[in-house]
């Protein structure tokens, strides 16, 4: 009966532990939780103090004093259940990420599609109602296997909260360009200014931006669109 205690006081730790990290394809679970029962998981937004860790956090520390208080050497022994408490971490990140994935490939249309957020780059100045020396690099990547068309926008935000233009990409022959990706496809996308015509929503006088790709936006041949950015799983606009 020690041994099931024991056993299930490292498990609680593990897991409470668990809820304060951030996974390859989600942010940290506790997240998800205190949002769903009405709490804030940060202070400010999507910044300021992580209350998720504070909350946690606390939990954690207890559990360990009675993981602590009950482990003995005709139980499980510490060393045992560190190991064990090393594997279940290793077993709950590994869960949620092939279920996370399972997720994004069952996604309908192109939510299945997921944006390599931190390889994206942007870079363009506009100047006198033009967009000159203009260069997109991001990386998508379909996890379904049906093949994918679409239109692609990018919201790319100035020096400004208000300076935020929606950029779209058109052939030279006045079409808006169509991307393609076969099933399971990895394809790194690149938008040139010699190859393409750039047109954007809001004109400026004067302005360079820099920097990764904060929202891009899919839209498929219904006019279907869904919003790729770091949320891995993508959200489905009206």
């Amino acid at each position: 009966m020690s041994k099931i205690k024991e056993f299930f006081l490292v498990l609680i730790s593990s897991l409470l532990l668990f809820m304060m990290c951030n996974t390859k394809y989600n942010k940290a679970l506790g997240d998800y939780v205190l949002e769903y029962i009405g709490i804030q998981s940060w202070s400010n937004g999507e910044m300021g103090l992580h209350l998720t860790v504070v909350y946690f956090g606390i939990l954690f520390i207890l559990s360990l004093f009675f993981v602590n208080y009950y482990l003995n050497k005709k139980g499980i022994g510490k060393r045992n259940a560190f190991f064990l408490f090393v594997l279940l971490i290793i077993v709950f990140n590994l869960g949620t990420n092939t279920y996370t994935k399972n997720l994004k490939a069952n996604a309908e249309g192109l939510l299945a599609i997921g944006l390599e957020y931190k390889d994206s780059k942007i870079d363009y100045s506009y100047t006198n109602n033009e967009y000159k020396d203009f260069s997109v690099y991001f990386t998508l990547i379909n996890y379904s296997s049906e093949n994918k068309m679409f239109y692609v926008s990018i919201m790319s935000p100035g020096y400004e909260e208000k300076e935020v233009d929606t950029i779209r990409f058109y052939n030279v022959d006045g079409s808006e360009a169509m991307f393609t990706l076969g099933g399971h496809e990895t394809r790194e996308i690149k938008v040139l200014l010699e190859d393409y015509v750039i047109q954007g929503e809001k004109s400026f006088q004067n302005i360079s931006v820099s920097g990764m790709i904060q929202e891009l936006v899919l839209t498929d041949t219904d006019g279907n669109r869904v919003k790729l950015s770091e949320d891995f799983l993508g959200e489905t606009l009206q």
